[in-house]
């Protein structure tokens, strides 16, 4: 018969939610470790959207500066900005 595992299951550490890091830092330290991976012209790609979010963000929720503010309400608000002005399969590439 198997046994049956009744370990406590994993805890995950705490994060420090105080922290307050920039949008545009985090996403460009991404945008950095990501250079490393990826061809030149996939790495503006990339950097040429994460200017587009940043625009529309400041534009649409001025007051989000910070990561712990994101939401998931903002990512899909910025889509559906993208599908408002292009088609469907334009917005899955972002």
């Amino acid at each position: 018969m198997d046994s049956v595992d009744t370990a406590e299951p994993m805890k995950r550490e705490s994060i420090d939610e105080s922290i307050e890091i920039p949008i545009m830092d985090a996403l460009f330290m991404g945008l950095k470790l990501k250079e490393k991976i990826v061809e030149n012209r996939t790495c503006k790609d990339y950097k040429n959207n994460i200017e587009l979010f940043l625009n529309w963000l400041a534009k649409t929720y001025p007051n989000t500066t910070n990561l712990n503010d994101l939401k998931k309400v903002h990512f899909i608000g910025f889509l559906n900005s993208i599908l408002e002005k292009s088609s469907a399969r334009n917005r899955n590439n972002y």
